[in-house]
């Protein structure tokens, strides 16, 4: 399958390579109990590269993906010892700042039940199994009427505090490129909060721009949406924008969202249980931390004020995200 937006064929071989090795040690070790459903950029053939100043090829995406266990499985130790020889043996230290492999068990039988959020529904759309029985079919239907809008609103949050978190100690560093592909990748989410807010859903950046571009919105969010999609595949832009334009657009949008954006009562109710799931572990974090943190509108804006007078996290911040979001550990 293809993997990469821009052709790369020795990339390919290797996420070819990374996956076949992980069948080899299901078969081998696991009875083929595993099935493992790749996600995000790669499942889309949107991921991307860059050749180094030194000519060393890297990878800027993430290998996101489900491995996918039966009742029957309690081998997790030792198939992450897998996970972790085969990334070596395959990527080595090819591995950049940009660039994780994010794991996430979850039980068959629980596939079903899974949170309607926009993970599942991209993974429904694009997922693909590359290990073991393919289990997509088993993931539930999610229309824009029934996926979790706690979710979407949520991506704001993710979106300051990961430019926060990860973006600003490239900028701090100098690293102009880095923080550039941080700032373009945070935006590009934050189409999808557009298009839910207006009734509609899609997956994939290319495709979520196109259904954009049919709707009323400011055309300097388009513009600036297209832009970051060119530094997110790779491509030549027909226009530039300084690092500090990109900052005030992405500021402006967010703060516009934060704004309008509003979680009908009718969607509360028909994912009361996730909802119910979320606070629940909010609660927990919180026990666990000893830490109240403020309501998730007034933590956004929180954040937003830190971003716009280019502060670092703080320690308080890190908390609140941590009781309210389970991230980072390091808020405990």
């Amino acid at each position: 399958m293809k993997y990469f937006y821009s052709e790369n064929a020795e990339l390919e071989r290797k996420v070819d390579s990374f996956f076949a090795l992980l069948s080899e040690e299901n078969e081998k070790k696991y009875k083929n109990a595993l099935s493992i459903l790749l996600l995000g950029s790669l499942s889309r053939g949107e991921a991307t590269w860059r050749q180094t100043e030194d000519g060393n090829i890297q990878m800027l995406s993430d290998i996101e993906f489900f491995t996918v266990y039966p009742n029957s499985f309690s081998q997790f130790s030792l198939f992450d010892e897998d996970l972790k020889r085969a990334s070596e043996e395959v990527f080595g230290t090819n591995n950049t700042s940009l660039f994780h492999i994010d794991n996430t068990y979850v039980n068959i039988n629980a596939l079903h039940k899974m949170e309607r959020k926009l993970l599942i529904y991209d993974a429904k759309v694009f997922g693909q199994c590359v290990v073991g029985e393919d289990i997509l079919s088993l993931l539930p239907e999610i229309s824009v009427n029934t996926i979790n809008w706690c979710d979407i609103w949520d991506i704001m949050t993710h979106r300051v505090f990961s430019v926060l978190y990860y973006g600003f100690p490239f900028k701090r560093q100098g690293m102009e490129n880095e923080y550039r592909y941080s700032l373009a990748k945070n935006s590009l989410d934050l189409m999808t909060v557009i298009l839910v807010e207006n009734k509609r859903l899609e997956s994939g950046f290319e495709r979520r721009l196109n259904m954009l571009k049919e709707m009323d919105i400011p055309s300097k969010w388009i513009e600036y949406f297209t832009y970051c999609l060119d530094i997110k595949l790779g491509k030549k832009s027909e226009c530039e924008y300084t690092l500090g334009d990109m900052e005030r657009l992405f500021s402006e949008i967010l703060t516009s969202l934060e704004t309008t954006f509003h979680v009908p009562i009718s969607n509360i109710v028909v994912n009361a249980k996730s909802v119910l799931r979320r606070r629940t572990g909010m609660v927990k974090r919180a026990i666990q931390s000893r830490h109240i943190p403020p309501l998730c509108h007034r933590h956004l804006r929180n954040l937003l004020e830190d971003y716009n007078k280019d502060m670092e996290l703080s320690t308080y911040d890190k908390k609140n995200n941590y009781v309210l979001h389970g991230y980072p550990k390091e808020g405990v």
